[in-house]
């Protein structure tokens, strides 16, 4: 995989590949542009061609070009490789196997079949007249992929035989359905729409009926189908229109869901790029773990009648534990977004930015509905107070805690207790809360001591690749402080990101008229810091023992930490 990766850095620039996403400007040496990552105004995100590297000093992403084509594109590792394999033109070592593999051959045979549907939309006026009604443009359709499947029971099938897939494997990839007079057809006279993942690949499909007379039988047929759970294909992970909407939903932090195929379409065309639609299941923790990887906020925009916004509201629960900011649009007149957009594409942009946040929307509604002053109270404990305790900011928490007083016209700390007894009903009911820690990071990287530790050692590399200053007797000091042992910890785990971590010291500080003494304030601001963790240390173990009642241990640490904080002492008065 390393023989890989190094053809693939030695084909593509940084500079081409982040450029090939955003605008960049030359700064020099580097190249700097406003991140990709976070909105800004100011540019605070540098490319640097000679160390392969990027850094932003505003939210302090940071890597080499597969991690960007990995947190830009929302993929792991190997989805990130193989995009800038094609793009490289470099063959993995494990392409082959998978082409082989049943994914592998899921995926072509979805391709394949994907642009027999497209030929055979082409052929039919009445379903092309059918999207354009529906609101749809030429270049959308051709955008999405979207196709026909004709009104044959074998059709598809003796389609994908003639192109040397096997019976069973149409069957296992969703497409045919066995029975005892052989297969036939899963998908017969539907406008097809291609669901993809989120690297691009094709998963399955979601069929609209077309022709209801045509196609039914006694009974009326479903308005669509889905693809069945396959090798590729798992509905509590699929996102339509995730492949499309990732960097958008990137850029602007926030991501707008919708129900439908039609929905989402219309949207994208509207100009709302950063939405997507859940195809035949409600909102899954699967679904939010996607989005919440993207974006931080989430619009919801269901129609007026629709029953989604309750069945979601589990996972509307577990998004602002997550600390996503869950919003809704209201719809007028019960129609559903590609009703609206099509007779006022104004119109849905206006309400998407007037989105309320869940709790607003909620309160509102309630009020609009005239309740009594037994009943509102009631309605406010049931239906808004959940979402009140979900909330992961207790900033954000007090806001909507003291707006409830003031309508329940009670005080604030009767709120307070009502919103603790919905969080721990939550908790008590459902493992959905203890999932978020999934989503949160708490380790030693975040300390100010580390943090002074990679910004010492950053500085260290820096010189020794440039060679302006002697740096082997500031080395030595560091080891020191730091003792070797835990030296070549730190060594070991900043190395893998060292391009990366120079470049974070490189750029702010490649203009200094005195770079020793910013090295020397640095060792000595790590200095500082050792020693109030180990002041801070002896104290934690006095408390220990008080607790345990050890006299003795009380005694041996309380002596430590008076040498300590004397040592501390000293040190802030040299200065």
């Amino acid at each position: 995989m390393s023989s890989a990766v190094e053809q693939i850095k030695a084909r593509l620039s940084i500079v081409d590949v982040v450029g090939s996403y955003i605008k960049l400007e030359k700064a020099g040496a580097n190249y700097k542009a406003r991140c990709p990552f976070h909105n800004e105004k100011t540019p605070s995100f540098y490319v640097s061609p000679g160390r392969e590297s990027y850094h932003c000093f505003g939210c302090d992403k940071g890597g080499d070009i597969i991690s960007f084509v990995e947190d830009l594109e929302g993929v792991d590792f190997m989805a990130a490789l193989k995009m800038l394999a094609e793009k490289a033109g470099v063959r993995l070592d494990n392409e082959d196997k998978y082409e082989k593999s049943e994914k592998g051959r899921t995926a072509a045979l979805l391709n394949s079949v994907i642009e027999f549907y497209r030929k055979e939309l082409v052929k039919n006026a009445d379903a092309l007249n059918y999207l354009k009604g529906r609101g749809l443009k030429g270049e959308t359709v051709t955008k999405f992929k979207i196709g026909f499947s004709p009104d044959d029971w074998r059709a598809t099938g003796n389609y994908l035989k003639k192109q040397g897939f096997t019976e069973d494997e149409i069957e296992k990839a969703g497409l045919s359905i066995k029975s005892p007079s052989g297969s036939y057809d899963r998908f017969r006279g539907r406008i097809m729409f291609p669901v993809y993942n989120i690297s691009g690949s094709p998963i399955g499909f979601s069929g609209r009926i077309f022709d209801a007379k045509k196609t039914g039988g006694k009974q009326e047929p479903a308005k669509y189908i889905n693809t069945p759970q396959t090798v590729v294909y798992d509905k509590s992970r699929a996102l339509f229109g995730i492949d499309k909407a990732k960097v958008e939903i990137r850029k602007k932090n926030e991501c707008i869901l919708v129900e439908g195929q039609f929905d989402l379409i219309m949207a994208h065309q509207a100009g709302t790029e950063n939405s997507v639609a859940v195809s035949g299941t409600a909102l899954t923790e699967e679904h939010l773990t996607m989005i919440n990887r993207l974006a931080e906020k989430l619009i919801m925009a269901f129609d007026g009648d629709s029953a989604g916004l309750k069945a979601s509201a589990r996972a509307i629960g577990l998004a602002l534990s997550l600390g996503m900011e869950v919003r809704l649009v209201s719809i007028p007149g019960a129609k559903d977004p590609a009703d609206l957009i099509k007779e006022r594409p104004d119109e849905w942009l206006k309400i998407v930015s007037g989105s309320k946040h869940i709790v607003d929307f909620f309160l509102d509604s309630l009020l609009n509905q005239k309740l009594n002053k037994d009943a509102f109270p009631k309605e406010v404990e049931k239906q808004v107070l959940p979402y009140v305790a979900s909330i992961k900011s207790k900033i954000e928490q007090a806001k909507f805690v003291n707006k409830i007083s003031e309508l329940l016209k009670i005080s604030e700390d009767a709120v307070w207790e009502e919103v603790k007894k919905a969080a721990k009903l939550a908790e008590t009911n459902s493992d959905t809360v203890a999932k978020k820690e999934n989503f949160v990071k708490t380790t030693d990287e975040n300390t100010k001591e580390f943090n002074l530790k990679k910004m010492v050692w950053s500085f260290i590399e820096w010189q020794k690749d440039s060679g302006a200053l002697d740096i082997k007797e500031r080395e030595q000091r560091f080891r020191t402080l730091i003792k070797d042992s835990e030296y070549e910890k730190i060594n070991s785990f900043l190395s893998p990101k060292r391009n990366q971590l120079i470049l974070e010291v490189e750029i702010p500080f490649a203009g200094a008229t005195n770079l020793e003494k910013e090295i020397d304030e640095a060792l000595r601001s790590l200095e500082e810091e050792i020693i109030k963790g180990e002041v801070s240390s002896e104290w934690m173990k006095i408390k220990e023992a008080e607790k345990t009642g050890d006299a003795d241990k009380v005694s041996e640490h309380m002596s430590n930490f008076q040498k300590l904080s004397k040592k501390l002492d000293d040190f802030k008065k040299r200065g």
